[in-house]
């Protein structure tokens, strides 16, 4: 993605919370990491040998985690929010 991962960390509680999901955040490893239950959304800087092939800048890394409609919901929603038109 190209975002910083403090500005997705942001969307991504900002997101659940208009949805009105409840979710802990903690950090882990130099991530942050939202858990639901069903899902679960990890947010990082992409790792540096993986980098190197990134088309934006800043590089973060986002996973999402989970089945059922919940996971699929989020991952829409994320993607939706994120969107980014390049030209």
């Amino acid at each position: 993605m190209g975002f910083a991962p403090a500005e997705v960390v942001a969307g991504v509680r900002e997101l659940l919370a208009t949805r009105g999901l409840e979710a802990s955040c903690m950090q882990a490893g130099g991530r942050s990491v939202f858990r639901l239950a069903g899902a679960s959304i990890m947010i990082g800087a992409l790792p540096p040998e993986r980098a190197s092939s990134a088309l934006f800048h800043p590089r973060t890394l986002l996973a999402l985690r989970g089945a059922g409609p919940l996971a699929e919901a989020l991952k829409a929603a994320i993607r939706l929010k994120f969107l980014r038109v390049t030209g």
